[in-house]
């Protein structure tokens, strides 16, 4: 849909400037003709009726016609759609419905920052209709997972929004983004067949996120890739690989040895995303819990709010941490409500384990 769109707006945008360079044409022979007699030669008077008229005709072949011109538009974006429908990729349908649509109908269009929308129904017959497709959807799930937002198209899409005589659909980028990794956590493992591409995106830093709530969704099988993503040159790669390893809690405790070391990275983001997953995964206090302290320490205010978040995560087994957390609010200004409330959190998770 958004290829008709495109189409559509370039042909009303051709015809604009083209109607305007005869205007603009026009209206200079108006001025040239209203110059004092005196001051224009005969040769001057022949050039100007010459082109008058050469003028007059290109507006009778361009505007003459309306009903022509109107027949060769719609002929155009009949074509344009004729075309679009062969030669974009067949999804794979269930119950006279393609991939697409099972997905759009539990994921509407939403807006940017909308990561947590879900539709007001229909959950369960979209699951129903995934497993059903099973690993044939994989390919409609990728070019999902890969959709953009061009500059122009967000140029259109802010100007349509501002009217209200025309309502033009279109979907953003996220949109299909959160579809695609919908439909790869309802596959879980049926999808693996896509790591070799989601690995590829995986590195790639401008698909480095989406990529890894996909792979995410996939399962265990994905967890070679993050483990390598660890090493990685880039620290954005770093960052998200050790938050997803995070992310598999107790399943991944065999990658603390792995893991610790990152607290110590020279990129916040990586040391903060570390003490995140060190506190999600919750295991091996002893180790882990002394190193996160450390942390409380950080030149960087965001690692040290990210350090006491995991911290946080421990309950009741974080009770050695309690002074540092008490010191560390004692040293923060009230200013400072985001550190505060993490820590208040922080205190409340332990003690109330503690207590019960």
């Amino acid at each position: 849909m958004d290829i008709i769109v495109y189409f559509v707006l370039c042909l009303v945008a051709l015809q604009c400037c083209y109607l305007a360079c005869f205007v603009c044409g026009a209206v200079k022979d108006v001025r040239d003709r209203q110059r004092p007699a005196h001051r224009r030669n005969e040769l001057e008077q022949t050039l100007l009726r010459k082109r008058a008229a050469e003028r007059k005709k290109a507006l009778l072949r361009a505007f003459g016609n309306p009903y022509r011109k109107l027949l060769a538009l719609v002929a155009l974006v009949v074509i344009a759609v004729c075309l679009f429908h062969v030669l974009s990729p067949r999804e794979p349908r269930w119950q006279g419905k393609s991939v697409g649509v099972w997905l759009e109908e539990y994921y509407p269009q939403a807006r940017y920052g909308a990561r947590n929308y879900r539709g007001l129904g229909g959950e369960d017959v979209t699951k129903q209709a995934l497993q059903a497709v099973g690993e044939k959807a994989i390919p409609a799930l990728l070019r999902m997972l890969q959709a953009q937002d061009f500059p122009l198209k967000m140029e259109c899409v802010n100007r349509l929004e501002k009217q209200d005589l025309v309502h033009v659909p279109y979907t953003l980028a996220e949109t299909y983004h959160r579809r695609a990794i919908m439909g790869f956590e309802i596959l879980g493992p049926r999808a693996k067949g896509a790591l070799p591409e989601l690995t590829r995106l995986f590195h790639q830093t401008n698909w480095t996120e989406v990529a890894t709530e996909a792979l995410r969704g996939i399962g265990a099988d994905s967890l070679p890739i993050f483990r390598a993503g660890l090493s990685n040159r880039h620290e954005v790669i770093r960052a998200m690989s050790a938050a997803a390893l995070g992310s598999y809690g107790s399943n991944a405790v065999a990658d603390l040895p792995r893991l610790l070391p990152f607290l110590n990275d020279s990129n916040a983001r990586v040391r903060g995303s570390t003490a995140v997953a060190l506190g999600s995964i919750g295991q091996e206090v002893d180790k882990v819990l002394p190193a996160l302290i450390e942390r409380l320490g950080d030149s960087d205010h965001d690692v040290r709010l990210w350090a006491l978040y995991g911290i946080g995560l421990f309950g009741h087994h974080a009770t050695s941490a309690l002074p540092a957390i008490t010191r560390a609010m004692t040293n923060t200004p009230p200013s400072d409500r985001d550190f505060l409330r993490v820590a208040t959190n922080a205190l409340k998770r332990i003690e109330a384990k503690k207590v019960n």
